[in-house]
């Protein structure tokens, strides 16, 4: 068998090396879903057969559950959703003060934790730990070393200096039970 050929002889998918590669990766297509390349992790042509045939029957189970095969990471999910939003309001149909800060949320906090994750695997456990990380942020997470806010208002650019940890002590300890 060379090295693009289809894997099995009636598998609707292929088992190939990418010039170059150790590496065995599988390409397919599913209708309405295009065709799909995914390395396989392995070098070993008969682990590559097995993996390959199951990654197939996994995606194709997905497709007809309604899912997208192709993983989006948070991220491009929350600049997808930026796009749709500015596209929104350059139709007059969102608010910019909405759409300035969905940004400022989603850019800062949301895919300052979950990132390149897949959306597919945030569990119950990963959502608690965000919302830890969430009420920490600026006390003693990444938020703390930001020393100024720069934002927009009624179209003019504002500079304020960050809260610190010492600014929500202090408020805290000066304020009545």
């Amino acid at each position: 068998m060379n090295k693009h050929s289809p894997s099995l002889v009636s598998a609707p998918y292929n088992v190939f090396q990418q010039k170059g590669s150790a590496n065995w990766s599988i390409r397919f297509s599913i209708p309405g879903q295009g065709q799909i390349r995914k390395s396989l992790g392995t070098s070993d042509r008969k682990l590559a057969e097995t993996l390959a045939q199951r990654v197939y029957y996994e995606s194709l189970l997905k497709a007809e559950s309604g899912l997208n095969v192709r993983v989006k990471t948070i991220s491009k999910i929350i600049h997808d959703y930026i796009q749709f939003m500015e596209k929104r309001l350059e139709q007059g149909m969102m608010p910019k003060g909405v759409v300035i800060q969905n940004k400022a949320i989603l850019t800062r906090y949301v895919e300052g934790f979950f990132g390149e994750q897949n959306p597919n695997f945030i569990s119950n456990k990963s959502v608690q730990d965000y919302l830890s990380w969430r009420s920490d942020y600026w006390i003693s997470g990444p938020g703390k070393d930001i020393q100024f806010l720069t934002y927009e208002r009624d179209g003019k650019t504002i500079t304020t200096p960050n809260h610190t940890e010492e600014t929500y002590t202090s408020l805290s300890c000066h304020s009545e039970p």
